[in-house]
């Protein structure tokens, strides 16, 4: 039987109001007010606000940046450092993700030179949609099939079929659910994952820990309805069509 629990000495925000105590049990009971619970905590003036929803995600990223490195937030000089050291993560590979040029004042993208490695690196931006390669990232890619830019960017598709071979072999299931608690720490509760229709598979076999609105890209065939529960926590949400990219990675069509 789940027990009701009370929350005390806090500030509850909600939508219309604030209030000083919170009680629930599998949902809120009352906010404010004068009823006990089953169990008191006192949580000495902390705050209190509902859980929140990531309407945009791909926690299958997530995961990847769990398992590798995240560049987010790191200066030019931090990401330069890491990939010039780094030893490979993935078949080989030094793969990494996150880094941002708009944050490092001049606003240039990473070259090949300065990420210079006896490993071959793939630094993929924040947004995903393009990434850098090393000199020997260059010469691995070509050796794949696959033809970098002059300056060592690899965009949209391109990008997407390098990662595939890099990635090959990679277990992402136990990092999708330490992604799951890493939301969680950030007190989300609930998140529009968009990602490949065949990666629900692993939420049908693995019930979702938070509220998982799963979003594929293209069409599946599969007789989904938007709203529809799959499993428990799970439900279907819209279909992401590709009409062009990102601004950031200069593949949006704006114009």
């Amino acid at each position: 039987m789940v027990k009701t629990v009370r929350f005390t000495s806090c500030t509850v925000y909600t939508p219309w109001d604030t209030a000083d105590s919170l009680v629930f049990s599998d949902r809120v009971i009352q906010v404010g007010g004068g009823l006990r619970g089953d169990v008191e905590l006192d949580l000495h003036g902390a705050l209190v606000v509902p859980g929140f929803v990531d309407a945009h995600a791909h926690l299958r990223s997530t995961a990847f940046k769990l398992a590798t490195v995240d560049l987010q937030g790191k200066s030019r000089e931090e990401v330069v450092v890491y990939l010039r050291h780094a030893s490979p993560t993935l078949n080989g590979w030094v793969y990494a993700r996150g880094w941002d040029e708009s944050f490092w004042g001049g606003g240039d993208y990473l070259t090949p030179d300065e990420i210079e490695s006896e490993h071959p690196v793939l630094a993929v931006r924040v947004d995903g949609h393009m990434g850098v390669l090393n000199p020997k990232g260059v010469s691995a890619a070509r050796s794949m099939g696959i033809e970098p830019s002059s300056s060592g960017v690899v965009r949209e598709n391109e990008l997407a079929r390098l990662e595939s071979i890099i990635t090959e072999g990679f277990d992402a299931s136990s990092w999708l659910e330490k992604a799951q608690e890493y939301c969680l720490e950030k007190g989300v509760t609930a998140v529009c994952d968009i990602g490949k229709p065949e990666n629900v598979e692993y939420y049908l076999q693995n019930p979702p820990k938070i509220r998982i609105v799963y979003s594929p890209i293209g069409l599946t065939g599969r007789g989904w309805r938007t709203g529809e529960e799959l499993a428990p926590n799970l439900y279907v949400g819209f279909t992401k069509l590709f009409a062009d990219g990102s601004i950031g990675a200069r593949t949006a069509a704006v114009s």
